[in-house]
């Protein structure tokens, strides 16, 4: 029988100086029916008992996090996920131990709804033109070695339900968005695992993601 019972919403904190990119961020965010904000904030010192209830966190910084923020943010969310919403990072902020990733201002909101679906399933998301240029391992929580050869191509279809995986959808949510069986469904993943040399769904979008046959 398949396990594969998916939350059927997300909770969104959002933290912004101004009221007004709040706001913005809020409806944004809530275009998508299974993301809901469920706070907003001006500063992480804010967070207080909405941090319990919280599936990822939005950071909107108009300028560069301040090491105080930056402690907050440890002390106050240590393993939420954490999506942050910057201009180009002169250096890699440390945010400890936890899934985070990063787009820019101008994301659209699709993006940011794959981002927050993304970051929900354990996986590192980023802009690579945001990063600093020495970076060279966007994984801080986790590595896993790239396939020493290309893998096969995948199929129109295919690539369909990848991407469908990378956003969290089950095998039920992904037949009625391709209009195809449950079985046929399972068909395909089985062929994607093989294809990528992956063993779940978070691995396959992981690989997805890192050689662009996701689209973020």
């Amino acid at each position: 029988m398949e396990n594969d019972n998916s939350k059927s919403v997300l909770n969104i904190l959002i933290t912004a100086a101004f009221p007004a990119l709040r706001a913005g961020l809020a409806a944004l965010v809530e275009s998508d029916p299974a993301l809901r904000v469920i706070a907003q904030c001006a500063s992480p010192v804010e967070w207080g008992s909405h941090i319990a209830r919280v599936d990822v966190l939005i950071l909107a910084p108009l300028s560069p996090l301040s090491d105080d923020w930056l402690k907050t943010i440890q002390r106050a969310a240590p393993s939420k996920p954490l999506l942050l919403l910057s201009h180009p990072l002169a250096a890699l902020p440390n945010f400890g131990a936890r899934v985070w990733g990063v787009l820019s201002f101008t994301a659209s909101g699709d993006e940011i709804h794959l981002a927050i679906r993304a970051l929900s399933k354990g996986l590192w998301i980023a802009e690579p033109g945001l990063l600093p240029r020495s970076f060279s391992n966007p994984e801080p929580v986790s590595s896993h070695p790239l396939p020493s050869r290309p893998p096969e191509n995948l199929t129109r279809r295919e690539l369909e339900v990848l991407q469908c995986l990378a956003q969290g959808f089950a095998n039920k949510e992904i037949a009625g968005q391709l209009h195809i069986s449950v079985e046929t469904v399972k068909y395909h993943i089985s062929s994607i695992y093989s294809k990528l040399g992956v063993n779940n769904r978070t691995e396959a979008a992981r690989s997805g993601v890192r050689q662009g046959l996701v689209n973020l």
